[in-house]
């Protein structure tokens, strides 16, 4: 962060910086998915409140935290896509000068969360199934990627063995 002027001569005076972040929107790569994704990030700046010379520079740490799972019972992966974080600075010269304006200054950070496509089967063990005797075991799969997906699988069994699903297609594979 860099405090600066446009005054002919340099003022014996400080100037007082109070930054705050938060993210501002999101953009999901596929539309439904992350209507609230932008409320799930955290976010921190370091320091809060600075006081600074006219001209002085100093370091700034922002800090952009993984989503926070909320009440969901597994923690949701960050949804895919394009999130916007602003940077804000108010300033307040800290001297009786008059007549000069102090601005708000914005940044916009840009983060690209990129898709995550991964899938997992689970079935419970063991699963011990007796020959000529028709039995149901359940089998679970889950989306692990970031975003909606159309997964597809295949079932085979031992030579002379009839293995089917039902149901036969499943659409409901979103976050």
């Amino acid at each position: 962060m860099q405090v600066r002027h446009n005054l002919i001569t340099n003022p014996d005076t400080t100037v007082n910086v109070d930054l705050d972040i938060a993210p501002s929107s999101f953009e999901a790569t596929r539309s439904g998915n992350g209507l609230n994704e932008a409320n799930r990030w955290s976010t921190e700046i370091t320091p809060e409140n600075s006081v600074l010379s006219l001209g002085a520079t100093q370091m700034i740490v922002a800090n952009l935290g993984s989503p926070d799972p909320g009440s969901d019972s597994i923690r949701l992966p960050p949804v895919a896509g394009i999130l916007e974080v602003e940077v804000t600075a108010s300033l307040t010269i800290e001297s009786g000068l008059s007549g000069i304006e102090s601005p708000v200054s914005r940044v916009i950070l840009t983060v690209n969360i990129p898709e995550v496509s991964k899938a997992s089967i689970e079935i419970p063990s063991p699963t011990i199934i007796t020959p000529e005797i028709e039995a149901s075991v359940p089998v679970n799969v889950v989306n692990l990627g970031n975003h909606e997906s159309n997964l597809s699988y295949i079932l085979s069994g031992p030579l002379g063995w009839s293995v089917s699903s039902q149901p036969t297609t499943s659409t409901s594979f979103a976050l």
